[in-house]
């Protein structure tokens, strides 16, 4: 339940708690006004009857005309029965409350502001700072080449040297075939290979295969 909601309640409330006691109060004072007018009328009679009975040559029971008995031993009585129930009451909004000095729950933090701040002031001359400033704007992305103007195509190699696993070093030079499809014949130039055949044949191609 919000606060708002709670205090409009708490404000009908206590307007409903003051129109039943102005209720009660205005029924004990009609209650009183006709007691005293039923007192006053008794009065009246009383005396009517002091005089009648004066008149006749007695004497009144209840004392002469005008007098009063004294004061009898106070009696409560019964509680009435309840008056109905009074209007509702304006709503009134109250005035605010004074300002919490608590301070509330921390909040979430915002998201990332895309606009730049603006720059700092210029520090004081002094040694160089060790903190990286920060990266430099992307550069502006170079002119597009031309097709088949700004390059051209690499060639295959004219010779190229390898080693196979006996320790053998062949060299292949350029035999024929276009740069598409060139063609290398491969003689050995290192050590002789052994006499002796290997015990396992080799794990390399014979270099006279090789393209």
């Amino acid at each position: 339940m919000s606060t708002l909601h709670r205090r409009h309640r708490g404000d009908l409330l206590f307007a409903l708690g003051v129109a039943a006691g102005l209720a009660l109060v205005a029924w004990i004072v009609i209650t009183m006004q006709g007691l005293a007018r039923d007192l006053s009328a008794a009065n009246a009679a009383r005396d009517q009857l002091a005089h009648q009975v004066q008149g006749l040559g007695a004497s009144p029971v209840a004392g002469p005309p005008g007098s009063r008995g004294e004061p009898g031993p106070a009696v409560t009585g019964l509680p009435g029965a309840p008056g109905r129930p009074g209007r509702p009451g304006q709503n009134a909004t109250g005035k605010p409350g004074p300002a919490s000095t608590v301070p509330g729950p921390a909040g979430k933090p915002g998201a990332d502001s895309t606009v730049p701040g603006p720059a700092g002031a210029g520090g004081a001359s002094g040694a160089d700072s060790t903190v990286p400033g920060p990266a430099g704007a992307a550069g502006k992305d170079g002119t597009d080449g031309k097709d088949g103007t700004d390059g051209r195509d690499g060639a295959p190699p004219a010779s190229w040297t390898w080693t196979d696993p006996l320790g053998v070093t062949y060299t292949c030079t350029r035999a024929g075939g276009g740069d598409d499809a060139p063609q290398y014949a491969c003689a050995p130039t290192g050590p002789a290979a052994p006499t002796d055949p290997p015990t396992s044949p080799p794990a390399a191609l014979d270099p006279r295969r090789r393209t």
